[in-house]
């Protein structure tokens, strides 16, 4: 799903601009937050369950003591730099080595 989207953004930037991609996604999020509410109104005990269900609340502190935070920690703190890295620099190159236009690079990025 992830590769559609991205492509779907490119594809919109490369025929409307930048403005219009910023446009759009955010009034297809405004969408589903009225159609989320929408549905949430006509199923009252769908938000009913929500409210009883509540877990105990705990310091963010005691996170500390879980080997499974550190190990989450830990994974963030070594793979996001190397995701960003090309996140940022792939496009770039795209562009100057390869000669793709923007919209050559959403059809890229839309290889899964």
């Amino acid at each position: 799903m992830r590769s559609e989207r991205f492509s779907f953004v490119g594809g919109i930037i490369y025929v409307a601009g930048w403005r219009s991609a910023f446009l759009i996604t955010g009034i297809f999020g405004f969408l589903r937050v009225v159609i989320f509410q929408i549905f949430i109104r006509r199923h009252p005990e769908l938000s009913q369950t929500d409210k009883t269900a509540t877990l105990p609340r705990r310091p963010w502190i005691e996170l500390l003591a879980y080997r499974e935070t550190w190990a989450v920690f830990i994974c963030r703190f070594l793979a996001d730099p190397v995701w960003y890295f090309y996140l940022f620099w792939i496009p770039s190159f795209l562009s100057q080595e390869r000669g793709l236009h923007l919209g050559g690079i959403a059809l890229v990025a839309g290889i899964p």
